[in-house]
């Protein structure tokens, strides 16, 4: 008999940037992760003057994001039980271990250090 695959827990570190970017593209896309080279190529080749005042615009997006991340997170949440629900009304089968960990990775978010 072939040996059951165990499935792969996934950690906060592999949800976080999914979130967090999810998050930052409505705020300011220079911000997402996966845009780090190249908003750091893009402030390499501004003046002092026009780095200070885009620095400026980033910390103000930073706060927006900030104060928006807690109800993300509980929306991201929400998705995925009422998804979950949704597919065992279908009777579709799922990894319901796996589901149950992202949840539990999902819910230790509302306390991640951002």
């Amino acid at each position: 008999m072939p040996k059951q695959k165990q499935p792969q827990k996934i950690s906060k570190d592999e949800l976080y940037p999914i979130l967090f970017d999810s998050l930052m593209v409505h705020i300011e896309a220079d911000l997402m992760i996966e845009n780090r080279e190249m908003t750091a190529d893009f402030l390499s080749r501004l003046t002092d003057e026009e780095r200070a005042w885009q620095m400026k615009q980033y910390e103000e997006a930073y706060a927006i994001f900030l104060d928006n991340w807690p109800d993300h997170v509980e929306r991201a949440l929400k998705k995925l039980r009422t998804m979950l629900e949704d597919l065992r009304e279908k009777g579709i089968d799922i990894d319901v271990q796996k589901m149950k960990d992202i949840e539990h990775s999902l819910e230790d978010f509302s306390d991640y250090d951002v």
